[in-house]
C-alpha cells in the first residue's frame, strides 16, 4: 500500500478478527468438547486442532513431519484436522506414510458455528504455514476458543501474538521447530491455559468487528487539528484526513 500511495499519505493496517456472534456461544460450551473427543476416537490424548482448507499453502507436509518428531516426546499425541479441500489425498499419503495413521483424525467439513466446539477441545491449535501479508483469521479463532495458538514468527503474526503470553511462535519452515512450539504447549498445561486465557481476553478487547469497525470511523472521522486515541487504547493518533488509506490485513481459510 505504502507503494502505491507514497510517504505523504496516512497509512494504518488493521488485522483481521471475529464476530460477538461467533464468540457468544464459546461461553456456553457445557459438556459438548469433552462429547466430541469421544466421538472422534480421541478420549483424553493431547490433541492438536488444525482448522482449514486443505490447500497446498497450508503446507502439511511440514505439519505431518512435526507431528513425527512430536510424538518422539509425546507419543500419544493427536492431530485433529478439521477442513477439506484438493490436498486431501496428499495428506492421508503422507500420513500413512509417515506411520501416523492412529494419530491424525480427519473430521471433514463442519459448519462455520461450530467451529469454536472442535478448537476448544484440543490443547493447541495450528497455523502450520503463513506469508509476510496474510492475517490468518483462524488465529482469532484460536485465541478466541482460548485454546494456544502455536504460529509461525511472521510480521503479520507477531503484530498480534506476543510470544509465551498469548501464543506460542516458531521459525517459519522449520518442522522440529514447530515440533518443539507444540511441545512447550503440551507439555505445561498451566501455562498453556494461561496462554488460552490471555489470547481470549485480547481478541475480546481489540480484535472483533465492532472493535475494527469504531477505529475505522474514529479514523476518518476526526478533525485535522484534534488527534484521536486508537481504539485500542495504547497510543494517540492523529485523525487520518480525507487523503487517507485505510489497509484490511488478507486471511485465508
Amino acid at each position: 500500500v505504502r507503494a502505491l500511495v507514497g510517504d505523504d499519505v496516512p497509512v494504518v493496517t488493521i488485522p483481521n478478527g471475529v464476530s460477538r456472534a461467533w464468540l457468544e456461544p464459546m461461553d456456553n460450551l457445557g459438556a459438548e468438547p469433552d462429547r466430541l473427543r469421544t466421538q472422534l476416537g480421541l478420549g483424553t490424548r493431547p490433541t492438536v486442532v488444525f482448522v482449514g482448507g486443505l490447500v497446498h499453502w497450508h503446507d502439511f507436509g511440514l505439519l505431518l513431519e512435526a507431528m513425527v518428531w512430536l510424538r518422539a516426546s509425546v507419543p500419544d499425541a493427536a492431530l485433529l484436522i478439521v477442513g477439506d479441500g484438493p490436498h486431501r489425498a496428499f495428506i492421508e499419503r503422507e500420513r500413512t506414510r509417515r506411520g501416523l495413521d492412529q494419530a491424525v483424525v480427519f473430521a471433514g467439513r463442519v459448519p462455520h458455528a461450530e467451529i469454536g466446539t472442535y478448537v476448544a477441545l484440543a490443547d493447541a491449535a495450528v497455523i502450520p504455514a503463513s506469508n509476510a501479508y496474510r492475517s490468518p483469521i483462524k488465529l482469532f479463532e484460536y485465541m478466541a476458543a482460548g485454546t494456544p495458538a502455536v504460529a509461525p514468527r511472521l510480521p503479520p503474526i507477531t503484530a498480534v501474538v506476543e510470544d509465551g503470553r498469548t501464543g506460542v511462535l516458531f521459525e517459519p519452515g522449520n518442522a522440529r521447530a514447530l515440533a518443539g512450539a507444540l511441545a512447550r504447549v503440551l507439555g505445561d498445561r498451566p501455562q498453556a491455559s494461561a496462554i488460552g486465557r490471555a489470547a481470549r481476553s485480547q481478541v475480546l478487547r481489540h480484535y472483533t468487528w465492532d472493535h475494527h469497525a469504531r477505529r475505522i470511523l474514529a479514523l476518518v472521522a476526526g478533525s485535522a487539528s484534534a488527534p484521536i486515541t486508537d481504539t485500542d487504547g495504547d497510543r494517540a493518533q492523529a485523525p487520518l484526513g480525507a487523503n487517507a488509506t485505510v489497509a484490511g490485513d488478507v486471511g485465508a481459510a
